[in-house]
């Protein structure tokens, strides 16, 4: 719907953003949160996540964090 659309907008102008940043020499990471996250399994009532999306979400934060500790 509306909803879903305008999450795919900002999520590709946040997208851009962090590739411009990136482009200017700026040390930034994206932690796309939404790829693998399956809403069927990682949620407890569809929308908020349980052990399992805790998880998910935490691997991907981590992830993002390591790219802009390692030395460039």
């Amino acid at each position: 719907g509306d909803l879903d659309a305008a999450v795919d907008v900002f999520n590709d102008d946040l997208r851009a953003l962090v590739d411009e940043r990136r482009i200017a020499g700026r040390r930034v990471s994206l932690a796309d949160l939404a790829v693998g996250f399956d809403a069927e399994t990682m949620t407890f009532d569809g929308l908020h996540p349980d052990a399992a999306g805790d998880r998910h979400l935490a691997d991907g934060w981590a992830a993002a964090v390591e790219v802009l500790l390692s030395p460039r």
